[in-house]
């Protein structure tokens, strides 16, 4: 079986894009095929978000928007608590409203699409003020560092049938290039899936 981590910044266009993708690349490859989002939140991340809001004419600060991660981040662990595909199906529900509606963050925005991702709703109410979810945002953090993530939009894939295998970097993520990789370097055969190859970073 194979992981893949997709690190993403939850306010990100692009990072949406790869979201889908990773999922479409799941769906079209005849294979076992673990894949997380691990949000990522940094000084960086949030003044590129301050910029783009100021841009927008919108009154925001940069602790209004670090503010703004963190809650979205804790709102997206604890659906995860309910499931995998449920937190997935949340962020991307959550993403469609807030980048593509125009929709503003508010507790009314959140339990109806929480509604929508079928979750259950008292759960989800506890878990998104949990001490849990603090810990899982943390250590989504803490995994970053440990794989030298330093920018969204970037994938690590691993063969988890090999005992301490290398794990492959994949930056600015498209359909092509993730599914190309697979087969070039052979971690997948197009007709028989075949053994994992180490890869360099591709960007």
């Amino acid at each position: 079986m194979f992981e893949l981590f997709l690190f993403v910044d939850p306010l990100c266009k692009k990072c949406m894009k790869a979201e889908n993708i990773v999922t479409n690349i799941s769906n079209d490859l005849d294979y076992k095929f673990k894949f997380q989002f691990i949000p990522m939140l940094n000084l960086r991340i949030i003044n590129k978000t301050l910029k783009k809001m100021e841009l927008k004419n919108e009154n925001v600060t940069i602790n209004k928007v670090q503010k703004l991660y963190y809650r979205i981040i804790l709102d997206y662990k604890a659906a995860l608590f309910q499931g995998m595909k449920r937190g997935r199906n949340f962020l991307m529900y959550l993403q469609e409203e807030l980048l593509f509606n125009n929709k503003q963050y508010s507790e009314e925005l959140i339990f109806s699409i929480a509604e929508k991702a079928k979750l259950d709703l008292e759960m989800f109410r506890e878990d998104r003020v949990s001490k849990l979810a603090k810990r899982e945002l943390k250590k989504d953090q803490l995994l970053a560092n440990q794989m030298n993530v330093t920018s969204p939009d970037s994938a690590v894939l691993f063969d988890c049938s090999k005992i301490n295998s290398d794990g492959i970097m994949l930056k600015n993520i498209n359909y092509s290039i993730l599914f190309k990789t697979c087969c070039k370097e052979r971690i997948f055969n197009t007709q028989k899936y075949g053994k994992f190859c180490k890869l360099h970073i591709i960007k």
